[in-house]
């Protein structure tokens, strides 16, 4: 027997996060204040990355560990 994936509902913030999410750029920005979801965005956009291109490869980085574990993990 299969196990079904679960269902994520996701909705982004209008506006801003929203296009994000939706933009076809190859290097897309969102440039945003505190609390604007950007790393919500970020996450979000890398995992359905990784959903519709199996075998991808990337990397989530910071420029100091403690705004890393602070922000990601």
């Amino acid at each position: 027997m299969v196990a079904e994936a679960p269902v994520l509902n996701i909705e982004p913030i209008p506006g801003a996060q929203t296009d994000f999410l939706l933009s076809p750029a190859r290097h897309p920005a969102y440039i945003a204040g505190r609390q604007s979801g950007k790393t919500w965005g970020g996450v979000v956009k890398s995992f359905l990355y990784a959903l519709n291109h199996p075998g991808a490869r990337g990397a989530i980085t910071a420029e100091y560990y403690d705004d890393l574990t602070d922000t990601i993990l």
